[in-house]
């Protein structure tokens, strides 16, 4: 499944988590559970945006044929503080939309 992420900064995002998929007949798959980090030490010429990638999945949850419920939280302008110890945080959005296959 490709996915295509463009975030309000013109920026990639720096994470991606929890994405699952859903086409509401019993297939469904999720891809992240927590956060996979992707762009967070430095803004580079080697990040894109909009961030693409495709995501391989097993092929027995390929959804049926119509609409497919998707949601993703998306990360960005993340920063690390020292705030009682280290902790990253970001600009989070959680999004759902409706896809066809």
């Amino acid at each position: 499944m490709e996915l295509t992420i463009a975030c309000p900064d013109n920026k990639p995002p720096h994470a991606v988590g929890h994405y699952t998929f859903d086409d509401g007949s019993g297939k469904k798959y999720r891809f992240l559970m927590d956060p996979m980090f992707n762009h967070c030490e430095h803004d580079g010429a080697d990040e894109a945006a909009p961030f693409k990638r495709v995501w391989p999945y097993d092929p027995d949850k390929q959804p049926a044929d119509g609409a497919v419920g998707i949601w993703i939280s998306i990360y960005w302008n993340c920063h690390y503080r020292e705030l009682l110890g280290t902790a990253i945080y970001c600009t989070l959005e959680d999004v759902y939309f409706q896809s066809t296959n």
